[in-house]
């Protein structure tokens, strides 16, 4: 009996040669998969960062920037104003969540502003993109306080609001910050 033990050279064979064909393309498969679903990770995380609501870029912030000396200079005119600001908001909202806004003007020797221009841009803070503006009214109910302004505001969350007022009454422009909590659902 005699069996036949004779060791042959191996070569490359198709079989082999496809199996490492196979191997490459699972490996350079895998490898630009992972890229893929990283590229598609960002995409989102980007998606969501850039429509995300709750931090914005301050309006006209370039040119604010760029005339940082003239906003520092009408700030100070409006400080040394001495105007006072009241911020009253109801407590009822109608049935569309708006509530009525009031805002009281009174000069530094404590007598109502009258006659002034009232600008306000508001906002929630967890929402600061979603920055609204309105025009205030002088109140004219003869119960009315003088130097009353008023509007119908969408106040529809809870939460910190931040007003910024803007006021002109003849050659004065008063500008003031103010932020109130309002409870939503009233």
């Amino acid at each position: 009996m005699s069996t036949d033990l004779t060791v042959k050279e191996t070569s490359p064979t198709a079989l082999q040669a496809s199996q490492e064909q196979r191997a490459r393309l699972i490996w350079t498969g895998g490898i630009i998969a992972f890229f893929v679903v990283q590229a598609i990770v960002w995409a989102i995380a980007l998606y969501i960062t850039n429509n995300d609501p709750s931090h914005a870029i301050l309006p006209r912030y370039d040119q604010r920037a760029l005339a940082w000396d003239t906003e520092a200079a009408a700030m100070t005119r409006s400080q040394e104003l001495g105007w006072q600001v009241q911020l009253d908001v109801a407590s009822q909202a109608n049935y569309k969540g708006q509530r009525i806004v009031t805002i009281q003007l009174k000069d530094n020797q404590g007598a109502a502003v009258e006659g002034a221009q009232v600008n306000v841009s508001f906002f929630h803070r967890a929402r600061a993109a979603l920055r609204e503006s309105s025009e205030f009214k002088p109140v004219v109910e003869p119960t009315a306080i003088s130097g009353s302004y008023t509007a119908l505001l969408p106040l529809n969350r809870t939460g910190i609001w931040r007003f910024e007022i803007e006021a002109e009454c003849q050659a004065d422009k008063f500008i003031h910050m103010t932020e109130t909590f309002v409870e939503a659902g009233k």
